[in-house]
């Protein structure tokens, strides 16, 4: 060393002593590295050595072999610290290519965030091995336990191991945490080292710790997004997602090989890599134990780190009480997500609780402003204690207000069950918020039944009924209308039971099972009837004139259609009473008595702005028409109920009018129109699911 140092103090006093911040521009290393190496303080790499020596304009290869005399004699060893890499390793092409793209070529700083378990350190430590021979001068591996059994490492004594990683003795590392930092800054500038901190708990957990040299990279992993590193270090962020099926079947098939209950498997652990492991090395390992869908089947007996409730814990202790308790609300609520607008309601600090729960990689978002919980996560977030009951009853009340509006904007001839509360604006934003929250009310109106929410769960199920026929969502009318019929039982709210009877009727209707809606629709009218409700008897006439219709049993459905409207008081309900008989006047032969009654029956709905029924007696009125000969004016009336029934959303009803358009189309010599009309008739039915897709396909081909 002293003789190296001798010759490069030389070839300095030889050059003009040049000052080091010259030397710094010429070389593109810094003026403390030049200065400890050309003072003897330090012996610098050789990738520095050589740049001073050539800028010194000395002889490079007789200072080659005295850097290389020195560093064998005094260097001490370079860190090769990292951890064994994982065996099955599967997936992660991506994020292996950002990996290469962003600390082989540029030396960044490189953040990967993402739940517990979700295999951040696996990969960071798999590419860090493939990736060694790139860093010649050293890998450093750092566990800073940031959610960890233990306490989270403190920057000061990781500096002091790091310092200790490049040789320097003990008495020599200074006690405050700048000058360590310092120093340690000092011994990885120039050198071309890899630095993995593992389980990082916050930006200011890991900036003492960056190195501050362009030739060294830095990966991080964290369950948190370290905003502060990416914002003040230009650190590049990548989140880690779960394995899509594909990954997950293949690790599971690494690890047991042909077991029987790999896809049971993979599906109760919804692409969680740690899981995934943990309940395969079950699985290998214990065979003659059955698969737990539940959390102690993601726990070995040997360690707490490959016990999943106790991953989760690490995280969970670290949460303010705000979003302990967030989560665990989240945990119990129905639904696949929740909405922006439901958080609020269920809790009044949401926002902040919230952004606790998403910078740890809790819960995740999306654009849309919807947030979810992973379902494992959910299953330790019911598990935790904590009564919760009045921050339920807000989150319903969020629901059933706000889908008591959307129900009336879609369906505005609705008597509704209390005062509006003016939520939304129009058909639209129903309509959309609908498609947003229809998995969440139907999982509400069970959820709330199980509870003893019964008033809840009967007036969601009501609110819903109208998006879910009109969707052809039939079968799962059923099922929230059978346990909203309970619930109303239960409360004896006798409006109630006839409103879900009425649901149950038309749904039961829907899908050809006549003897069901029969008998729904004659509890609706004994209902009624004890209760002296004259309007809602009519609609219970009208649901059974529809039903014996089907059956095929006309001239008894003309009578009960007769009988309601004769028993409507309300405009509205005449007028379907009127569009109803004019069906069946039609379906008789008798069509000018028909074409009188659709024709005041679309004037009626349009008066008072009911859109679904003009366009249900527009129907009418064109297959009257149609019976006539008039086929010119049927076109031109399905054509406006097609388009009024597709405005207002209801997809089924659209494709039976269409249906009729076609005949009238092909009646009137448009047999292409007509085919090309049966067509989409036919596709529409098909995306329902519904039973008529078939007969429309065979129209198709019979009038060819």
């Amino acid at each position: 060393m002293r003789e190296f140092a001798a010759v490069l103090r030389a070839l300095h006093v030889r050059a003009g002593k040049p000052d080091f911040r010259t030397l710094a521009k010429l070389t593109g290393y810094g003026r403390t590295v030049l200065s400890q190496a050309v003072n003897g303080n330090r012996l610098p790499t050789w990738h520095v050595a050589e740049a001073l020596v050539t800028a010194l304009q000395g002889d490079v290869p007789q200072l080659q072999r005295l850097w290389a005399a020195a560093h064998e004699a005094s260097a001490a060893p370079m860190p090769r610290e990292l951890p064994d890499s994982v065996v099955h390793f599967v997936g992660r092409a991506e994020e292996l290519g950002l990996l290469d793209a962003h600390l082989l070529d540029s030396s960044r700083i490189v953040v990967i965030s993402g739940a517990p378990g979700i295999g951040k350190t696996t990969l960071a430590v798999h590419w860090a091995r493939g990736a060694a021979q790139h860093f010649p001068d050293g890998q450093v591996y750092v566990d800073l336990r940031g959610f960890d059994a233990e306490e989270p490492a403190r920057p000061a004594d990781v500096l002091r191991r790091l310092l200790e990683s490049f040789g320097v003795v003990t008495d020599r590392i200074p006690a405050d945490l700048d000058s360590r930092a310092a120093l340690y800054r000092t011994m990885a500038a120039g050198q071309r080292v890899l630095f993995v901190f593992d389980n990082a708990r916050d930006a200011d957990q890991v900036w003492p710790l960056l190195p501050g040299h362009g030739s060294c990279a830095v990966l991080i992993t964290s369950r948190g997004t370290l905003a502060g590193l990416v914002a003040g270090n230009h650190a590049v962020h990548h989140r880690l997602d779960l394995f899509d099926d594909a990954a997950a079947r293949e690790l599971v098939t690494q690890l047991t090989g042909d077991h029987p209950e790999v896809d049971g498997l993979v599906r109760f652990c919804g692409g969680l890599p740690f899981a995934l492991s943990v309940a395969a090395a079950r699985a290998a390992t214990r065979p003659d134990l059955p698969l737990r869908a539940d959390l102690d089947g993601l726990a070995t007996d040997d360690s707490e780190r490959t016990n999943l409730r106790s991953v989760l814990s690490w995280s969970y202790r670290t949460l303010s009480p705000g979003a302990q308790r967030l989560l665990r609300l989240l945990g119990h609520h129905p639904g696949p997500d929740i909405g922006t607008a439901a958080l609020h309601a269920m809790a009044d600090d949401a926002s902040h609780a919230l952004d606790e729960l998403v910078g740890l990689n809790l819960v995740s978002g999306n654009r849309s402003g919807r947030f979810h919980l992973h379902s494992l996560t959910r299953r330790y977030a019911v598990e935790q204690p904590g009564e919760h009951r009045a921050h339920f009853e807000r989150v319903l009340d969020h629901y059933l207000v706000t889908g008591h509006d959307a129900a009336l904007l879609l369906n505005p001839t609705r008597p509704p069950l209390f005062e509006p509360a003016g939520v939304l604006a129009d058909h639209g934003e129903a309509w959309a918020w609908f498609s947003a929250e229809e998995q969440v009310l139907v999982e509400a109106v069970g959820w709330a039944a199980e509870h003893g929410f019964d008033r809840h769960a009967w007036q969601i199920a009501w609110a819903l009924a109208d998006f879910l026929d009109r969707n052809g969502h039939w079968h799962r009318m059923v099922e929230t209308n059978l346990v909203a019929l309970a619930a109303a039982q239960r409360l004896g709210d006798v409006a109630g039971q006839a409103r879900t009877h009425g649901a149950l009727s038309r749904t039961h209707l829907r899908l050809a099972a006549y003897e069901n809606a029969l008998t729904h629709a004659h509890a609706v009218l004994e209902l009624f009837a004890a209760a002296g409700d004259l309007n809602g008897q009519a609609n219970a006439n009208r649901s059974i004139a529809q039903v014996l219709e089907h059956q095929g049993n006309l001239a008894d459905a003309l009578t009960y259609a007769q009988n309601a409207l004769a028993l409507f008081t309300s405009p509205v309900g005449r007028a379907h009473a009127l569009n109803q008989i004019g069906w069946y006047h039609t379906q008789l032969g008798q069509h000018e008595d028909a074409l009188t009654c659709c024709r005041q029956a679309v004037a009626l709905h349009r008066d008072h702005g009911d859109r679904h029924g003009e366009a249900a007696a527009h129907d009418s009125l064109g297959h009257a028409l149609h019976g006539l000969g008039r086929h010119g004016e049927a076109v031109a009336a399905h054509r406006v109920a097609a388009d009024l029934f597709h405005d207002v959303g209801d997809r089924y009803k659209e494709a039976d009018t269409l249906g009729r358009l076609g005949d009238a189309l092909h009646a009137a010599g448009e047999t292409a129109e007509a085919a090309a009309t049966w067509r989409r008739a036919a596709d529409l039915l098909a995306e329902l699911g519904h039973a008529d897709a078939d007969r429309m396909r065979a129209r198709i081909a019979e009038r060819r």
